[in-house]
């Protein structure tokens, strides 16, 4: 195989574009900026819908302007098997010279010489496959950043992981409508409701309608999308009403026909298939928890039935934090 031609500038940068700004992550992405500047593997991680791949994106556009370096994404959702990993590289790459299976080796002919950066975005079904190329790649390129986003871990060694947080939702006390408004959940639901209906008025008693849909959501960016979208069919005070049943309002939204607008559900339903038989079962019982939970009042509530070793249930529980569920 001839040896591919470098890369030159940003210009060929295929990190994806979004139609709405990215509201908040600020902060993160000047701390995760910053990070990078020492460490050349960060995974970020966290629940499905909490913002991982805007937060990438948003980072990945900023280093390449900051630093001159070639940025390149990898989405691995669409990869079923271990053996679609090279072809995804590949094919983010732009590597159409290479005629047998890409290996990580192939990959640093492209791109030794030159500082890059790579996203891998949606790990998690190929968590300990993805570990071995970024592990590779990392050994071969002196040059290349790895950014990975995962809802899982990855086990690369030396690799930060950095856990995305929920975007910041007002507490209950707060009531002042300007003060509700500087926070980063009610800004994004605001933008989003704006969006699916540019002629519903805004007033100061709505606002605190927004708060009570935004506590209720957990401040989770892709639950307040959805919500937001819900303003085009119904009233706001409706969506605040209906939002208790959050997944089934936000499967309502399905009929206005955006491609991403059932991926709430899905995302936790995909997430859950990844458990092992033992974790969906320790999950499924922990469901009688309305919120947070005292570790050993989940071991008791799991072990009552007398199938399940205490250490057993412990370990499924620290996966299921892990696994950011």
């Amino acid at each position: 195989m001839a040896e591919p031609n470098r890369l030159e500038g940003t210009k060929k940068s295929n990190t994806p574009e979004f139609s709405s700004p990215l509201v908040g992550r600020y902060l993160e992405i000047a701390r995760l900026q910053a990070l990078l500047c020492d460490e050349r593997l960060v995974i970020l991680t966290g629940a499905g819908g909490i913002g991982k791949t805007r937060l990438a994106a948003a980072l990945s556009r900023s280093l390449a302007a900051r630093i001159g370096q070639n940025s390149w994404w990898v989405d691995l959702g669409p990869v079923e098997d271990p053996g679609g990993i090279g072809p995804a590289v590949s094919s983010a790459l732009r590597m159409f010279e290479v005629t047998e299976r890409v290996l990580p080796e192939h990959v640093s002919l492209r791109i030794q010489h030159a500082p890059s950066l790579i996203v891998f975005d949606n790990c998690e079904r190929l968590a300990t496959e993805i570990a071995e190329w970024i592990g590779a790649l990392h050994r071969l390129c002196p040059l290349l950043t790895v950014v990975a986003t995962s809802r899982v871990p990855v086990p690369v060694d030396g690799a930060v992981t950095w856990t995305v947080q929920p975007l910041s939702v007002p507490p209950a006390d707060v009531t002042d409508p300007a003060e509700i408004q500087r926070f980063d959940a009610v800004r994004v639901f605001a933008d989003h409701a704006g969006r699916a209906n540019a002629t519903a008025a805004m007033g100061d008693s709505r606002w605190r309608i927004v708060a009570e849909i935004c506590r209720k959501l957990d401040g989770v960016p892709l639950a307040l999308e959805l919500a937001a979208a819900c303003c085009r069919r119904l009233p706001l005070e409706d969506v605040a009403r209906l939002i208790e049943d959050r997944f089934r309002l936000l499967r309502f939204v399905g009929a206005t026909r955006l491609p991403h607008h059932e991926t709430l559900l899905a995302s936790v339903e995909w997430s859950v298939g990844l458990l092992t038989d033992v974790e969906r079962e320790v999950l499924h019982r922990l469901c009688v928890f309305g919120g947070p939970f005292r570790l050993d009042a989940g071991e008791s509530i799991v072990t009552s039935a007398g199938d399940f070793d205490p250490w057993e249930v412990v370990d499924a529980i620290g996966r299921l934090v892990e696994t950011n569920l």
